[in-house]
């Protein structure tokens, strides 16, 4: 796994709950809902730490099978686009 990837995994696992998972168990190839078996709800959270920590507010057509299939989908998708929205989530998170 990359640098990206452990930390991504990190906080995914802090934030979805999960865990009672072994996170050596978790891979960067490990199919994020269906393996982990997550739901809409756990999408949302994804976004979250994916806006919170890397500046990238996903939007409507990227929230896909593709992007958030698993870590290394997901880091991907985040070094393609790292601070993107940094202006527009650093507002977000500074009114909460």
């Amino acid at each position: 796994m990359t640098e990206l990837e452990t930390e991504l995994k990190s906080h995914l696992i802090k934030a979805l709950n999960v865990e009672d998972i072994e996170a050596e168990k978790i891979t960067e190839k490990t199919l994020l809902f269906k393996e982990l078996k997550l739901d809409s709800i756990d999408a949302i959270e994804i976004e979250t730490v994916v806006a919170k920590y890397y500046g990238i507010k996903i939007q409507t057509a990227e929230r896909n099978a593709t992007t958030m299939s698993s870590i290394g989908a997901l880091a991907a998708f985040i070094e393609q686009y790292r601070n993107r929205d940094i202006e527009i989530v650093s507002k977000l998170y500074k009114a909460v």
